[in-house]
């Protein structure tokens, strides 16, 4: 598909893109279709698939004392392009105006997000629906979807929940009310993507991160994405709006990692509610479209902060008694074993508890690899103790797997076929409980922060499924060089020159063609190998500009990342 250089250190094992060089270039562009439509790039469908895996790592649990946060952003009809968003400085008495942004492309259109959001031919600008008071200057960052790290090291994941409170963007709250209560509909002025991105803007640690998404939340309300989340129905009837809550996970240079969690509002009480949670030391917690914090103080503590009206919302709108334990999970969340969503659809509670469970095992083998699969997540722990000092290789490996060494192994058993294939499609009732993995289909990418004590903060980003794809580093603090491949390429434009469609097709032809075959031979040997070139390379580049400047890392990430591609 492309003309790559051979790999460095190559002994014998082709580049990515030889595997795609078996096509030719006409039964490629023919056959692209159907190799969407197996693997994720369905750019056709209504409504986008979304359903993200968030994890974050304290850090003591790793060997360099680096924490880690970070995602696999699910969604089938998502942009997977990167965009370097530039620090700026603002006037006294700026204003920071706030816009809906869309998973696919454009995400959003407009001049002060730097060059990659420009409009382009037949592009509208993208119009904002409010503002608040900006600050005199900001961070620059990296975003995809969602935003990513900033060039202080503050790195975040992300991944959306059921929630029995949720907000309306403005002026697009129900007329006839809320379809919970009947009484009048909350709205918010800050969705998901503006909370990330200010946090990033303003925050050079989680702490700060958490305190200001909690802030935004409370004086101006939030709101999920747009065309994320969809109504359902609880055991007693009662209306929940599947993501319509937030998760999200942060992790800084200090070595701390929190979870935070985010909900709509009650009338005359509340914007918005939120609690959020910082981990244990060595503890990593993962968050798999389940709410996974529990039992919330009386008062705030080093551990702990959440929303001055936690409690009394909770109360005002019937979900507390205001007697038992203010388990957060519990009482803004729907029960997930019950939850019907859409309504009338059969509960998919191992929709979370499988992935929560198979990351636990990894983090803590000797303590609940042996733990049998339970059908509520919330009877698993909200955060483990890591029991090996982790590598960024580990914390890849937590986002790759694909049950590999479990019965419910995505490789094994008749839906994978004669030739293995791990990749399928999600199935409900009239298909049984087909198992819900990590690394699958529709991911448009993956990301995991590094956020590094000593040495420079590393955002590894992987385009397409992470399974055969390669994590590549990007140097927040150096900006926004790199390859361009990295933001070239949509789902309705394909290119050669993107990695995403690179990394997309080797994963479709391998599962359209013979999966242990290609994996065993060609992806997964050439994978481990440009992992552990990139690990090498990483130590003398960092020596270097030490030595030279930060400019060498720009220049050393740009061309391992072109490299990977081919």
């Amino acid at each position: 598909q492309h003309s790559s250089p051979p790999c460095r250190g190559s002994s014998g094992v082709r580049q990515i893109d030889a595997v795609a060089e078996m096509a030719p270039r006409s039964l490629l562009i023919g056959s692209l279709a159907l190799l969407s439509s197996l693997h994720g790039a369905t750019a056709g469908e209504p409504k986008r698939g979304l359903g993200c895996t968030a994890i974050a790592i304290d850090g003591a649990a790793a060997e360099d004392g680096a924490a880690f946060a970070g995602m696999n952003a699910d969604c089938a009809q998502c942009d997977p392009r990167v965009a370097f968003v530039p620090p700026k400085e603002h006037p006294e008495g700026a204003r920071r105006q706030m816009y809906i942004f869309s998973g696919e492309a454009p995400r959003f259109v407009g001049y002060d997000r730097g060059r990659f959001y420009e409009p382009k031919e037949g592009e509208s600008l993208s119009q904002s629906h409010g503002s608040i008071p900006e600050v005199r200057s900001t961070f620059g960052y990296w975003e995809g979807v969602l935003p990513l790290m900033n060039e202080k090291g503050l790195a975040l994941g992300e991944s959306s929940c059921a929630a029995r409170l949720m907000n309306y963007p403005p002026g697009q709250a129900p007329k006839t009310g809320d379809p919970r209560t009947g009484k009048n509909a909350t709205e918010g002025l800050v969705d998901l993507a503006n909370l990330m991105q200010i946090a990033l803007e303003r925050c050079e640690t989680a702490r700060c991160g958490v305190k200001t998404m909690g802030a935004l939340a409370d004086e101006y309300g939030f709101f999920p994405m747009v065309g994320e989340w969809s109504p359902g129905q609880e055991a007693d009837g009662k209306m929940a709006f599947d993501d319509g809550g937030e998760a999200v996970t942060l992790a800084d240079r200090s070595g701390e990692a929190w979870i935070f969690h985010v909900v709509g509002g009650v009338p005359g009480v509340a914007k918005s509610v939120w609690a959020a949670m910082r981990l244990p030391k060595g503890h990593a917690g993962f968050v798999a479209n389940n709410f996974v914090l529990r039992d919330v103080p009386e008062v705030e503590t080093d551990d702990w902060l959440f929303s001055p009206k936690l409690r009394e919302a909770a109360r005002v709108a019937g979900i507390w008694n205001g007697r038992e334990p203010f388990d957060f999970a519990r009482i803004f969340a729907p029960d997930t074993v019950t939850f019907s969503s859409p309504v009338g659809n059969a509960p998919i509670p191992l929709y979370a508890s499988l992935r929560q469970w198979r990351l636990v095992g990894i983090a803590a083998p000797e303590a609940f690899a042996s733990m049998p699969l339970p059908v509520d997540p919330l009877e698993l722990p909200s955060t483990v103790r890591v029991e090996k000092k982790m590598r960024p290789k580990d914390a890849f490996a937590f986002l790759s797997d694909l049950y590999q060494g479990t019965e419910f192994d995505m490789t094994q058993g008749i839906l994978a076929g004669p030739f293995g294939n791990p990749f399928r499609l999600e199935g409900g009732p009239k298909l049984g409980q087909i198992p819900r993995g990590i690394s699958i289909p529709r991911t448009s990418y993956s990301v995991i922060g590094q956020s590094r004590p000593e040495e420079e903060a590393v955002m590894w980003f992987a385009v397409d499924t992470p399974a055969t794809s390669v994590y590549v580093p990007f140097y927040p603090a150096v900006g926004g060089t790199h390859a361009p491949a990295y933001s070239t390429g949509t789902l309705l434009d394909f290119t050669r020159k993107s990695a995403f469609w690179a990394f997309d097709f080797v994963a479709n032809w391998a599962s359209m063609a013979n999966w242990r075959h290609a994996a065993e031979h060609f992806v997964m040997p050439l994978r481990s190998q440009l992992q552990d070139e990139i690990q090498q390379e990483m130590h003398e580049a960092e020596a270097r500009a030490k030595v030279d400047g930060p400019q060498v890392l720009a220049e050393w990430q740009g061309k391992t990342q072109q490299r990977v591609v081919g």
